[in-house]
C-alpha cells in the first residue's frame, strides 16, 4: 500500500499550478485528468486536486485504494468515506484529508487539502487546490472553521490488533430483532481486563453503538455507516468514556447483520 510521503510527493509536484485564465475553476492538469470522472468547466476543484494526488502515486493502483477507487469532485465525500470506514482522527497528522466547513452548516462542506506538515503550536500546513485559484501551502489552526482529520490506511499506519479466529468468542450469529432494527445488548463486558471486538458482517446498515453504566446512566457513543465485513475496537471507545469497571454493550444496526462478539485478555 502508499505511504503518506507517496501522495505528498505528488501533491508537493502540484504547488504553483494555477487556474488558466484565473477565476475560471479551470487548472491543467488536474482538471483535464478530472474530466473523465465527472467534473465540468467551471466546478470547483479542490477535491480533484486531492483525489489525483492519490491516484497518480508511483504505484497508481495503490494510491487509487487508499481513497477506496472513489475520485470525488465533493469535499463532504471524503468526511463520508471517513465515517463509512471508522478513519477519522481527532487531530491533524501528516497525511491525513482536512475536510473543511466555513460556514456553520456542516451538512454541506466547503473545502478539502492534505496535511502536509504539524507545527508545535497545534496549527498544521496543508497542500490545497483551489486556495487563490492555484495549488498552494496554506497554514491552518483550530478555530478556522469546522476540520474533520481522514487519516488513509497507508502502510506505515499501524492497524489495530485483532483477534485471531479462535479468541473469546463470546457471541456469533444475528442481531436480536427489535421495532427498529437488529440489536445486539451483551452484559458484563470489562474494560480494566479485557479488549472487546465487535464484528459485523452484511450489506451496507447504520449502527448505532453504545456503551451503558451498569447503574442504567447512558453513554451514547457512535453512529456510522458500515458494509461488508468490518471489525468496531470496543475498548478504544470505552478508554474514552468516564464509566466504572464494569459496562454494557448495545449495538442497533437499520438491517440485519450478522454480529459477532469477542473478548481478549489484556
Amino acid at each position: 500500500m502508499a505511504t503518506a510521503q507517496d501522495v505528498l510527493d505528488v501533491a508537493r509536484s502540484l504547488i504553483g499550478i494555477h487556474e488558466t485564465p484565473d477565476g475560471s475553476n479551470i487548472a491543467h492538469p488536474i482538471t483535464d485528468w478530472a474530466k473523465k470522472y465527472g467534473w465540468s468547466s467551471g466546478d470547483a476543484w479542490c477535491s480533484w486536486t486531492v483525489s489525483f494526488e492519490f491516484y497518480h502515486t508511483a504505484d497508481a493502483i495503490d494510491g487509487a485504494a487508499l481513497i477506496y477507487n472513489h475520485p470525488s469532485g465533493y469535499s463532504g465525500d471524503f468526511r463520508t468515506m471517513g465515517e463509512k470506514h471508522n478513519l477519522i482522527i481527532p487531530h491533524p497528522k501528516v497525511g491525513a484529508i482536512d475536510v473543511m466547513d466555513f460556514d456553520g452548516k456542516p451538512d454541506f462542506t466547503d473545502h478539502v487539502g492534505i496535511v502536509e506538515s504539524v507545527n508545535a503550536d497545534g496549527s498544521w500546513v496543508n497542500i490545497e487546490g483551489n486556495h487563490q485559484n492555484q495549488v498552494m501551502r496554506v497554514t491552518r489552526k483550530v478555530g478556522g472553521g469546522s476540520h474533520w482529520f481522514i487519516m488513509p490506511k497507508y502502510s506505515e499506519v499501524p492497524q489495530p490488533g485483532k483477534p485471531k479466529e479462535d479468541d473469546g468468542m463470546l457471541y456469533q450469529g444475528p442481531g436480536y430483532a427489535t421495532s427498529d432494527g437488529k440489536k445486539f445488548r451483551f452484559l458484563d463486558c470489562y474494560k480494566a481486563r479485557y479488549n472487546y471486538w465487535f464484528k459485523t458482517v452484511g450489506p451496507e446498515t447504520t449502527l448505532h453503538i453504545d456503551l451503558f453504566q451498569k447503574n442504567g446512566l447512558e453513554h451514547k457513543v457512535d453512529v456510522k455507516t458500515v458494509y461488508g465485513i468490518q471489525d468496531h475496537d470496543i475498548q478504544a471507545i470505552a478508554a474514552k468514556k468516564p464509566m466504572t469497571d464494569s459496562f454494557v454493550l448495545t449495538v442497533i444496526s437499520d438491517t440485519p447483520v450478522e454480529m459477532s462478539l469477542r473478548e481478549v485478555p489484556k
